[in-house]
């Protein structure tokens, strides 16, 4: 009886692990995580963020993860 009056934030967290070997070198490996916040019915997500269609939200997530890995090598 309360769905749609109450709400709840659901979040998907995502870790992407990558490990890089160059020759004659030791392997490097990074491990990097991401979040995408879910809100279901009447709730209100983090302060700052604004909300933004699921497709996106992927997209943006796998860019972050890609970035970061590409900054650190």
């Amino acid at each position: 009886m309360t769905f749609g009056l109450t709400g709840t934030m659901v979040t998907g967290d995502y870790i992407m692990n990558a490990s890089y070997v160059s020759p004659g070198k030791d392997e490097i490996k990074h491990s990097y995580k991401h979040a995408i916040h879910t809100m279901v019915s009447n709730a209100d997500g983090p302060k700052g963020l604004q909300p933004v269609p699921k497709v996106e939200a992927i997209r943006g997530v796998t860019e972050g993860l890609l970035l970061n890995l590409r900054n650190d090598m």
